[in-house]
């Protein structure tokens, strides 16, 4: 199956662009085409006709993402929406989604939904004969569309519904001090699930860390303490009572924890463990540690 397109906007001259994205950005797309200017008359002065539509969307949208969606971000000219769910990205073409993870390659594929009188397309991901939302594409006429279409509880139960892992490689959620390089200054480091990663910095004014970027590795360095170099001079091998193996430990906020390499994060993963933190010898008893002093002053042990 491939994904199906409003005949009205199929049929129509000018292709729909992809707009370029402003960071900061969520995971959304956003294509742009032109429109004909609407107008109606009153007392001999023109007015344009009213955008609802981009208003309830742009609402809509900004609930979803927690974000002020404004005319930068969703400009009049939107024609197509496309919103990907967790896991997945948009595809080149629009109603297309790409897992970042993928499912078995023979036990998967996609199917297509048109619903709202054509105006928004649901892209299933079949794994297993389970259907996962990949994401859905929201297609609007113009501006002016009347009546509008898009009910807002059933955009967010298919953007609120089950979503498709694939546990195989899924990573832990982590997060790290760095240094971002060409500004010398500590940021947050976070990698989810999915091994994306992202930057945040903290806004003094508005008392809340906001997304810095975009990134890439080249961009930041490991603080001493977080890199493995300067955390693998630390390290001392132990025998563990519990798991009674030989194991590797350093310290961390004063206790000891093992210490094991994780080759998909490329990081150092500690586990704390309650027997290596016990004294590896039991202290002397008191009466052998403190001296006898008798009458005439001598010491004797």
């Amino acid at each position: 199956m491939t994904p199906r397109y409003p005949p009205w906007l199929s049929c129509n001259l000018c292709t729909p662009k992809l707009r370029e994205s402003v960071f900061p950005f969520p995971g959304f797309s956003v294509y742009t085409k032109d429109y004909n200017r609407r107008t109606w008359t009153n007392r001999q002065r023109i007015h344009e006709k009213d955008k609802k539509v981009l208003k309830k969307l742009r609402k809509l949208i900004g609930k979803m993402y927690d974000l002020t969606v404004d005319w930068e971000i969703f400009p009049d000219t939107t024609c197509i929406v496309s919103l990907p769910k967790m896991n997945f990205q948009s595809g080149a073409i629009p109603g297309t989604f790409v897992p970042i993870r993928e499912g078995p390659p023979n036990e998967s594929h996609f199917e297509y939904q048109m619903i709202g009188d054509y105006r928004i397309q649901v892209t299933y991901y079949v794994v297993r004969g389970i259907s996962y939302v990949a994401g859905i594409c929201i297609y609007l006429e113009d501006p002016y569309q009347d009546p509008i279409f898009y009910n807002e509880k059933t955009i967010r139960k298919l953007m609120n519904g089950p979503e498709f892992m694939a546990a195989c490689v899924l990573f832990e959620d982590s997060i790290h001090i760095v240094l971002r390089k060409a500004y010398n200054k500590n940021m947050v480091l976070t990698r989810n699930k999915y091994g994306e990663e992202l930057q945040w910095t903290f806004n003094e004014d508005e008392k809340k860390f906001e997304p810095f970027g975009p990134i890439g590795p080249t961009t930041y360095q490991m603080k001493e303490e977080e890199n493995p170099r300067i955390q693998s001079k630390f390290i001392q091998p132990k025998m563990c009572e519990n798991l009674q193996e030989i194991v590797m430990i350093t310290e961390r906020n004063g206790k000891k924890v093992h210490v094991k390499w994780n080759k998909e994060t490329k990081e150092m993963d500690l586990f704390p463990c309650e027997s290596c933190n016990r004294c590896d010898d039991p202290p002397p008893d008191y009466m052998f540690v403190v001296p006898n002093q008798e009458r005439t002053g001598s010491l004797s042990y």
